[in-house]
């Protein structure tokens, strides 16, 4: 509903003389402070002056007294405002006294952007409230966490309230929450009271009461904001309900059929590979051009590294080369063994095409650190043509899953950054 200042009716202050608009708040109103002067008069005896306050400053209000706003289908007016201030970590926030002539009263909360629609209720937990975070309370069939307990202290006081509010007026909470309603118990030196709240979205609130562009947007996470998925987290976990299943066959398939068919398996000697022509292999057949070629190469060293240079062949024609380390060190020092490096290596290729091929290896190395003289070790060779590699499928499956749980980690990113806020306020 647009915004409407239309006035039921208006007095002088009996205080500065200025105006003060009177916005129908019903019978239970019992004083109304004016917002030129801030000096609050007495609804109920001829607006007698109760209390007067020198250089009040005016906090920030998206809304002003008089607007009227649709809350859950029900139209309401802003007929006063109480700002609080936290009394151990300096924060404040303003609650709006609002009135339906057919709903009665109820409290709009103002907390850095965020908007809290709550009314006062008569039903008190079922057990004790610990002041402890996290500790579970029920209330009816809904069971809160205690979220914060503090003081606050009344900074400023504007318009119609069913009460009557005066500067430094202390105030005790608990708050318990559960997203998006929350639950407070508010202990006065004069009384108790209960309130049962619930989080209004910022669009909902824009809606209500037509707030201009400028209207500075919600900070940080409140106590009682439910997480709410965006599309795009909606998106993945469609996709990720897909692709799981999909991805785990493949892996399971390339696992399975995989594995390659061995084409080639022999031992070289250290005395043909390390000559200054290197040594050729015997010949294998590669029937699958189209899939990988996976080679192995072991060699059992010790504190030694060799560095392998192969071509590999056809017809006596070379069609491409690869290279590859191998080196291995291990040790005893500070009563710990130790060790680094491997005794083998395996890498993948394609040839261009079907047909018999060989390869011509050529080898150099050394021990220990400096040293350049190869260990005499037997090279072993093992060729596999037709191989999956299974890693990119279970990539896929990783990627998938956590498409999957992206809502589960959004949210407990959520959850987590709620309670931290929290939790350093009561840390300090």
């Amino acid at each position: 509903m647009a915004t409407d200042y239309k006035q039921i009716k208006s007095i002088n202050c009996t205080q500065c003389g200025a105006p003060v608009s009177i916005y129908g708040g019903g019978r239970r109103i019992q004083t109304i402070t004016c917002g030129y002067c801030g000096t609050t008069l007495d609804a109920k005896k001829e607006y007698a002056v109760l209390k007067r306050y020198i250089d009040v400053q005016r906090p920030y209000m998206p809304l002003k007294i008089g607007q009227t706003g649709t809350i859950k289908g029900v139209d309401f007016t802003i007929i006063g405002v109480v700002e609080y201030t936290t009394i151990d970590d300096p924060s404040s926030w303003l609650e709006y006294q609002i009135y339906s002539p057919t709903h009665g009263y109820a409290w709009l909360e103002y907390d850095q952007g965020h908007f809290i629609f709550s009314h006062k209720v008569r039903d008190m937990p079922e057990g004790p409230v610990i002041k402890l975070a996290r500790s579970q309370f029920k209330v009816r069939e809904r069971t809160y966490k205690v979220i914060d307990y503090y003081s606050a202290r009344v900074s400023y006081v504007e318009g119609e309230l069913t009460w009557r509010a005066e500067k430094n007026d202390v105030v005790n909470l608990i708050e318990g929450i559960a997203p998006p309603y929350a639950y407070s118990l508010e202990k006065t030196a004069t009384e108790q009271e209960y309130s049962v709240s619930e989080y209004l979205p910022f669009e909902v609130m824009k809606q209500a009461f037509d707030m201009p562009e400028s209207y500075r947007k919600p900070r940080g996470i409140h106590a009682a904001q439910p997480y709410i998925p965006s599309g795009f987290i909606k998106g993945l976990v469609v996709a990720g309900k897909f692709f799981v299943p999909v991805s785990i066959v493949l892996l399971l398939l390339a696992l399975i059929m995989g594995s390659g068919n061995r084409v080639l398996r022999t031992a070289l000697s250290a005395q043909d590979y390390l000559q200054e022509d290197g040594v050729l292999t015997q010949q294998f057949q590669i029937t699958k051009p189209e899939r990988l070629v996976k080679l192995n190469l072991s060699l059992n060293l010790s504190n030694a590294w060799t560095w392998l240079d192969i071509v590999v062949e056809k017809d006596q024609s070379p069609v491409f080369s690869l290279a590859k380390q191998i080196s291995y060190y291990h040790g005893y020092e500070g009563g710990e063994s130790w060790s680094e490096g491997s005794r083998s290596v395996s890498t993948y290729f394609k040839v261009p095409e079907a047909g018999e091929y060989s390869m011509r290896v050529f080898a150099e190395g050394g021990t220990g650190e400096r040293g350049n003289k190869a260990q005499q070790k037997t090279l072993y060779i093992s060729i596999k043509e037709g191989v999956i590699v299974s890693r990119y499928f279970i990539a896929m499956v990783i990627v998938s899953l956590l498409a999957l749980s992206s809502l589960a980690i959004r949210r407990f990113s959520f959850e987590s950054r709620r309670w931290s806020a929290y939790s350093e306020d009561d840390d300090d």
